[in-house]
């Protein structure tokens, strides 16, 4: 055990770069450092925005970690120790004797033969409540447990740095999506497998609010229309596990809870998204919505084909499916007047009739309900 060779180091970097390489890294540190296992996490206060990687230890036992044991003795002392802290974990909560009269002790360090777990703290998690880099020593390596500590020691610099990496990278990626959904002009949001929002733009959060369609409950995106619900759910966990059916996403009509028309949405896989500071190995679905109550915006209308003030507005009445008449009157004008205006509309966008208008302006990006014309 003397320090983390050249090869583990460019393992553990890289997996800061790729969250999908941490299980492959963690091995690599857990042979250097005289373990059989290693695991990085972040323990929230939610149990299920937590994050756990592991290297060479029982996936199955992972997920029940997960699901069912991350408040246990040592998490709890973990809780109060002081950033960068490197202790024997077990020891510190009375060893094996006292830990195996607990259900965890039974059900996660028996089966694997955990008689140590050591951890190396990290301390900047924003909201985690603990976290960092577990080793796990069989009986035998328990032997050498301070040995392995002074290794786990020198090599904190570089165990932190990658940390310090992974955050630093996670939050480039998220602000470069929430860069590219806010270019989104329809509502869109990104959600991880199992429905979580993880962001929106500002279209998105609208439809939010209003709740017709889609609300948020317990962090989680829900169809507001108990019918549609299984669908919503359906389509983003066939996103999430599809990452190469990225070019086949699905399509939902989703009901309104108190009727009126649906709320049109594309679901499709999204690239790697990691939701907290060390990551997620696996992608996420990005939906894009068409909530029906939008319009032209008649500023938009204005800069793509030079119209005046009036001439948007009457052509966001048309795109709307209005009559002209019906148009005239919202805006107070003659219908003659109305008409010349839609005549200049015509030479301007390059159509001949209110239907060819109206299919064109259908196309173009919606900027959220349009209220200049709803007088």
């Amino acid at each position: 055990m003397n320090g983390l060779t050249p090869e583990s180091i460019e393992k553990l970097y890289a997996a800061a770069l790729d969250p999908a390489l941490w299980g492959g890294a963690l091995t690599a540190l857990a042979d250097d450092l005289g373990a059989f296992g290693a695991m990085v996490h972040s323990m929230a206060p939610d149990p299920e925005d937590s994050i756990m990687h592991v290297g060479r230890l029982d996936p199955d036992l992972t997920r029940l970690y997960l699901e069912k044991y991350q408040v246990n003795p040592m998490s709890r002392m973990l809780i109060d120790r002081r950033p960068g802290e490197v202790l024997a974990a077990m020891s510190v909560c009375g060893g094996v004797p006292a830990l195996s009269r607990t259900a965890f002790h039974s059900d996660i360090l028996a089966p694997q033969r955990v008689a140590e777990v050591t951890n190396l703290l990290y301390g900047d998690w924003g909201d985690a409540l603990t976290g960092g880099y577990a080793f796990c020593l069989d009986p035998r390596e328990a032997g050498g447990t301070a040995a392995h500590l002074a290794a786990l020691q020198r090599a904190s610099p570089h165990l932190t740095q990658a940390i310090d990496l992974a955050r630093h990278f996670a939050g480039a990626v998220n602000r470069n999506w929430q860069a590219l959904l806010e270019t989104i002009s329809a509502p869109a949001m990104l959600t991880t497998g199992e429905g979580r929002v993880i962001l929106t733009n500002h279209g998105g959060e609208a439809v939010l609010r209003r709740g017709a369609w889609l609300r948020l409950q317990g962090g989680r995106l829900v169809a507001t229309h108990a019918a549609a619900q299984a669908k919503l759910a359906k389509a983003i966990r066939a996103a999430s596990l599809r990452p190469e059916a990225a070019d086949r996403p699905t399509r939902l009509a989703i009901a309104a809870a108190g009727g009126g028309p649906p709320c049109l949405a594309v679901i499709g896989s999204a690239p790697i998204i990691p939701v907290a500071e060390i990551g997620l190995p696996r992608p996420g679905a990005l939906l894009i919505l068409q909530d029906p109550a939008t319009r032209p915006d008649p500023l938009l209308l204005r800069e793509l084909f030079g119209l005046t003030d009036a001439e948007a507005r009457i052509a966001a009445h048309i795109a709307a499916g209005r009559s002209l008449g019906s148009a005239s009157e919202r805006e107070g004008v003659a219908h003659s007047t109305a008409r010349t205006h839609l005549q200049a509309v015509f030479g301007k966008v390059g159509v001949r009739s209110q239907a060819a208008l109206a299919g064109t302006l259908a196309r173009l990006p919606m900027r959220g309900t349009n209220t200049d014309c709803e007088r």
